[in-house]
């Protein structure tokens, strides 16, 4: 038996997941869009409408699913009304299966048009982040095609250990900057694009 720990809105987390918050595991899905449900129920209620979390099973479909049914799973969503988007990116190649070995951060930015990817094992998820990004962006009806950036973050030395206190830490670090100083953010934001290398612009379509 895998009891039921936790029942919030559409998130159900069972004593397995929970016990995956001790290191040296690893995050998975469950608790990552638990997370997520949170900030976006609780932490950014008075956002709300300008911010979207979108959840690692929806992530999974924008990377693997049909490009031609995107529309079904994201038009709702009105992406092209958010001003800040945030993703669990992961290595899972498998359309029908959850989870994967390797979780990393990303971010679209409305106001400087731009998406921020941060990887504690670069580049190990650059494809798949940059996949995503791709196949949102008409989604976001914006003039012109965006910025595509990894920003340095500290980084682990193998496949093991810290992985998941550091995607953590990533979204926490944006989502307090975003609360608290979101100019001094963007300022950050701009400085990384003119100093750190895998910049790519006007090449999502």
């Amino acid at each position: 038996m895998d009891p039921v720990f936790l029942s919030y809105h559409d998130s159900l987390l069972r004593k397995s997941d929970v016990a995956l918050l001790k290191c040296p595991n690893w995050l998975n899905d469950r608790l990552i869009g638990f997370y997520f449900e949170y900030l976006e129920r609780e932490v950014f209620i008075a956002t709300a409408q300008r911010i979207l979390f979108l959840t690692p099973d929806v992530t999974q479909w924008i990377k693997l699913g049909q490009e031609a049914e995107l529309g079904i799973f994201l038009d709702p969503l009105n992406l092209d009304q958010k001003e800040l988007i945030f993703l669990a990116v992961n290595d899972n190649a498998e359309p029908d299966e959850a989870g994967g070995s390797h979780w990393s951060a990303l971010m679209y930015d409305r106001v400087l048009n731009a998406f921020y990817h941060m990887d504690s094992f670069s580049p190990t998820n650059y494809a798949c982040a940059r996949t995503c990004a791709k196949r949102i962006v008409p989604f976001l009806k914006v003039p012109r095609d965006p910025t595509f950036l990894d920003l340095p973050c500290p980084q682990q030395e193998n496949c093991e250990g810290m992985e998941p206190i550091r995607v953590t830490a990533h979204y926490s670090l944006v989502v307090l900057l975003h609360s608290y100083s979101l100019r001094l953010w963007r300022l950050y934001l701009v400085f990384c694009t003119h100093h750190v290398q895998h910049t790519s612009e006007g090449s999502f379509r």
